[in-house]
């Protein structure tokens, strides 16, 4: 079975103005999932919601954006093994590369992010 993503703005799931598009394996040209395909409405919610969010996140204490990153770190590191095939089947990566290079760093930079935001200017 597949799943269909959809974007996540402004706090809530939104569907995707353009529809969907299909993510297939190269290795196999199985349908792996849908992602959504944005349309200028979706690109002019997400900036908004981008920019509507800036002036509350530059003004978070450096400690409580490092817990964000953090968390982000987590959720990432906990979904692990649900992202791994995804990610293999998406690329056609093998799975010692995709477990190895390829959701580590992703878990990795957040973690490094989360260190940044304590760091001094």
């Amino acid at each position: 079975m597949t799943k269909t993503y959809a974007h996540w703005i402004s706090g809530s799931w939104r569907a995707p103005g353009n529809g969907h598009y299909p993510v297939v394996n190269p290795a196999t040209e199985e349908t792996v999932g849908h992602a959504p395909e944005a349309d200028r409405a979706d690109v002019d919610a997400a900036v908004r919601a981008a920019r509507a969010a800036y002036d509350g996140w530059s003004r978070t204490a450096p400690r409580e954006r490092a817990a964000v990153l953090d968390r982000a770190a987590d959720l990432l590191a906990e979904h692990t093994p649900d992202l791994v095939p995804l990610v293999q089947a998406e690329t056609g990566a093998t799975l010692r590369v995709t477990s190895s290079l390829q959701v580590p760093p992703a878990i990795d930079r957040f973690r490094r992010y989360a260190r940044g935001a304590l760091e001094p200017d």
